[in-house]
């Protein structure tokens, strides 16, 4: 019976490996800041990677247990600014399984993820955030306020976003084209 049930429990775990990714950067406070792509996987394999609304696409290939890594996206894949919609987000589609991570950084700051493939995402997320407080840099007036950013990989996708208490906004529908 315990195997059983821990057969069951294993069934339920989300996978990093795929063959389609969508995401995208947020802004760094640096604008000169290095964006990194990692992509791995246990076999050779061959893809391509996207941003079409600006006409970069760049193939690849990685060997098995080995990583490719893409250092020249262009500095339009940064999602600048807040609260708007724009077409930036980059797709990564591969013939065989693979694994990809992002890294952007500069200086003293970095951010790094793993991308989840299309065929992990859900529809029900949290984000945890902090309240931005001022940083004692520059004038030590600047904020950096928490920010998210969510990256559809369909058109005509519908988001609803629901704010904590301590938030200015308490819920948020958008439409995604």
């Amino acid at each position: 019976m315990i195997l059983i049930s821990c057969s069951f429990l294993l069934g339920l775990a989300q996978s990093n490996e795929g063959n389609e990714f969508w995401f995208g950067f947020m802004e760094h406070r640096d604008p000169n800041n290095s964006k990194v792509v990692m992509i791995t996987s246990r076999v050779n394999t061959t893809g391509t990677i996207s941003v079409t609304s600006i006409g970069f696409s760049r193939d690849f290939t990685v060997a098995a247990n080995d990583v490719t890594v893409f250092r020249d996206l262009p500095k339009l894949v940064e999602t600048k600014g807040s609260e708007y919609i724009n077409n930036n987000a980059i797709q990564i589609v591969s013939d065989d399984p693979i694994s990809v991570y992002i890294h952007q950084y500069f200086q003293m700051r970095s951010e790094a993820s793993i991308v989840l493939p299309r065929s992990s995402v859900g529809s029900e997320y949290y984000v945890i955030a902090y309240s931005g407080v001022p940083t004692g840099f520059g004038n030590g007036n600047d904020v950096f306020p928490s920010e998210f950013l969510i990256v559809a990989n369909e058109d005509e996708t519908e988001v609803e976003i629901t704010l904590s208490t301590n938030s200015v906004r308490k819920e948020l529908v958008i439409q995604l084209n």
